[in-house]
């Protein structure tokens, strides 16, 4: 009697459950895959780079569809479920698993790099000029920092903005009456 490949499944945990939950599986001998982010984050005035799960409360898990299987899952600590329709567990494309191994790297998580290109209309998010639209003027690829051009008081102003206080808008959000 032959048994079903080994596939991928996706068990919802406790909050702030991942880790553990990965640690006991792995100990249970299933494989488990946590994706994880580098996020930058403002406390207390500085910036400090975290790194966080991409999908908080899920570990994705790779275990052959069998009864024995799933009791292993079941009866894991921090495992709330298995997604799922109607009771029956979903499999996830193994290409997805593929995919955010490739972006996780060698570094085992993806590190976001947000690329800014001279004359795109940016929103800050982030600090005393939240709020406030410019267009990038300036951006030096893998630098944390970019200067942006900004009306401040019907005057054109040159501010230094780091990366991660940033986002992007569209020309119909933005409306500036200098040209980038």
């Amino acid at each position: 009697m032959s048994s079903a490949p080994a596939r991928w499944y996706v068990a919802q945990t406790k909050p702030k459950a991942e880790r553990r939950v990965s640690q006991w599986l792995e100990t249970k001998g299933v494989e488990a895959f946590i994706p994880k982010m580098e996020i930058k984050r403002k406390r207390r005035n500085r910036a400090v780079t975290l790194i966080e799960p991409v999908f908080p409360g899920y570990v994705f898990v790779r275990i052959e569809p069998r009864p024995n299987s799933w009791n292993k899952l079941k009866w894991t600590p921090g495992i709330k479920r298995i997604l799922g329709y109607d009771g029956v567990p979903s499999p996830v494309p193994g290409e997805v698993i593929e995919g955010l191994r490739e972006q996780t790297g060698a570094e085992s998580f993806i590190q976001p790099n947000p690329k800014f290109n001279k004359g795109e209309k940016v929103r800050i998010v982030d600090g005393p000029l939240r709020g406030l639209m410019g267009v990038i003027e300036e951006a030096r690829p893998g630098k944390e920092r970019v200067r942006i051009l900004m009306e401040i008081l019907r005057m054109p102003t040159r501010v230094l903005a780091r990366v991660y206080e940033l986002e992007k808008v569209s020309d119909s959000e933005h409306s500036m009456s200098f040209g980038a």
